[in-house]
């Protein structure tokens, strides 16, 4: 009986979202891709329509929801997670991108690698920059911005947003189809993004290559149910921020769409990038 009642509720919090007015009309009726241009550079951002899912995993009852065996304690509690619509870049963000944004930390210069071995404080600054171009040039509209990704929008967005077909892996319940990882890499170097198969939204390399960089500061989960949730940009020593995607030199595990990695304020490695967002300023 209370199974069916959540399965009732949740089928009712997506309803709800799904026929919510609060959602702003330029990112409601906007295309499905839009592409931007930077200094002669292209990338898209892919639109995931807000809804309502049941985020992080558990691996003590076989019966509950979002079980599985490799789940860690930090990727629990499950709990209710409802998200407006936004988008989110199809590729991990390439190093041209960085450069042509006026950022000059960081490894590469590349059209179709990652950016690598940056500091969080550059990655936001990068972000910052990118905002104030796309603004002044009229690509973005005064209530839209580029960000990172809350852990709840990389989640959602992995796992194909509306069309999830609830894989392990961001597209695939077989690694090898979606997520470049220790099992078949050289564990020493990323690859080229797009060298995998897409997930169901057609977003790249949300299973390994290298951890994107979220939004939030590294924390616990709470049990009760969420509306976009959003975590603190604030860059200090002393503070932690969430990882997605796993990597090259991980394992596989970590490249199940519900493992969680963590990142100091002042690491930088080649295995850590980052993946835009981009959402509507309420």
């Amino acid at each position: 009986m209370k199974k069916i009642f959540q399965a009732i509720f949740l089928s009712s919090m997506i309803a709800l979202a799904a026929c919510s007015d609060e959602e702003p009309e330029k990112i409601v009726n906007s295309p499905k891709t839009r592409t931007f241009e930077l200094d002669g550079v292209k990338f898209n951002m892919i639109k995931v329509e807000g809804g309502t899912f049941l985020m992080g995993a558990q691996s003590t009852d076989p019966s509950a929801s979002n079980y599985d065996s490799l789940a860690k304690e930090n990727e629990g509690p499950v709990h209710s997670v409802t998200l407006s619509t936004y988008y989110i870049a199809e590729y991990e963000t390439t190093c041209d991108i960085v450069r042509k944004a006026g950022i000059s930390a960081g490894s590469g210069s590349e059209s179709d690698m990652p950016i690598r071995n940056i500091y969080r404080k550059d990655v936001l600054k990068f972000v910052e920059n990118l905002n104030e171009i796309m603004h002044a040039n009229g690509q973005l509209s005064e209530n839209e911005k580029f960000t990172l990704p809350t852990e709840a929008q990389w989640e959602y967005a992995a796992r194909g947003g509306k069309y999830s077909h609830g894989y392990i892996y961001s597209g695939s319940n077989d690694y090898n189809e979606v997520a470049y990882c220790r099992e078949n890499s050289d564990h020493y170097s990323f690859t080229k993004v797009g060298s995998f198969a897409p997930n169901e939204l057609g977003l790249y390399d949300m299973s390994g290559n290298c951890y994107e960089m979220c939004l939030d500061e590294w924390g616990e989960y709470s049990e009760e149910s969420q509306v976009d949730p959003q975590g603190p940009a604030i860059v200090t020593d002393d503070t932690r921020w969430a990882m997605r995607s796993g990597s090259f030199y991980e394992s596989k595990t970590s490249s199940r769409v519900t493992y969680r990695g963590v990142i100091d304020s002042d690491t930088q490695t080649n295995s850590y990038s980052l993946r835009l967002a981009l959402v509507n300023v309420k």
